[in-house]
C-alpha cells in the first residue's frame, strides 16, 4: 500500500511539473534581422512567462506584446499580437540619453513619448528618466531596429516574456512554425 501511495505521489509531482512547465515556458521563432547577431531569423528561442524581478536588467532579451502597448496607428488591433524581441538598454529609474542622430523618425513612430524628453543644451542629446515599471529596448542591430526609439519606453506589463535560452536543433525537436502547443502564435518579428 506505501508503494501505490508513492507511486501516486510520484505521478503527481511529474503531472504538477509538466503543467508548470507548458503555462510557464514558450518557443517563439525569430522573424527579421534587427536581433543579430545575436539571434538571427529562423532561429528558435525558450521564453518564459514570468520571472523574478532581478531577472529584468540591461542586457536581458524580452519579448513585448504590441509595440510596448502604444497604439501606432489604426490598426492597434493588429499590432496587440504582435511579438517583438529586443534587449533591455535601461530599467526604471536610469536615464536614457539619446543624440539626435539615434532617434528613429518615421511616419510610424509614436510621437506621443517624445514630449517626456529633456533636452541637453550642451550636446544636444536628449534625456528620458524611466518610470519605475518601465524598460528601454532596443535592437542589437541598431540601423534595422524598430524600438523604444520610435514607440517609446515599454511599460513592464506589456513584456510577454523573457528569453532564456537560444533552441539549436540538438536542443528541440522541430517546431510547428504557426503556433505553440497551447496554439498561441511563435513569430517573434524585428
Amino acid at each position: 500500500m506505501a508503494g501505490a501511495a508513492a507511486s501516486l505521489f510520484g505521478v503527481a509531482i511529474v503531472l504538477v511539473a509538466v503543467t508548470l512547465v507548458r503555462t510557464q515556458l514558450f518557443i517563439v521563432r525569430v522573424a527579421g534581422t534587427s536581433m543579430e547577431p545575436t539571434l538571427v531569423s529562423g532561429e528558435a528561442v525558450l521564453a518564459v512567462r514570468s520571472w523574478p524581478s532581478n531577472w529584468l536588467r540591461p542586457g536581458t532579451i524580452v519579448l513585448i506584446r504590441g509595440y510596448g502597448g502604444v497604439p501606432l496607428d489604426s490598426s492597434a488591433a493588429a499590432q496587440a499580437d504582435a511579438l517583438l524581441i529586443k534587449r533591455v538598454t535601461h530599467v526604471g529609474g536610469q536615464t536614457v540619453c539619446l543624440r539626435a542622430e539615434e532617434m528613429i523618425q518615421t511616419v510610424e513612430c509614436s510621437k506621443s513619448w517624445t514630449s517626456r524628453l529633456l533636452l541637453n543644451e550642451l550636446d544636444l542629446a536628449r534625456t528620458l528618466i524611466l518610470k519605475t515599471r518601465e524598460v528601454f529596448v532596443m535592437a542589437d542591430r541598431r540601423e534595422d531596429g524598430f524600438d523604444s526609439r520610435c514607440f517609446g519606453p515599454v511599460a513592464v506589463d506589456a513584456i510577454a516574456g523573457i528569453a532564456i535560452r537560444k533552441l539549436t536543433s540538438r536542443s528541440i525537436r522541430p517546431i510547428h512554425s504557426g503556433s505553440d502547443a497551447r496554439g498561441q502564435p511563435t513569430g517573434a518579428s524585428h
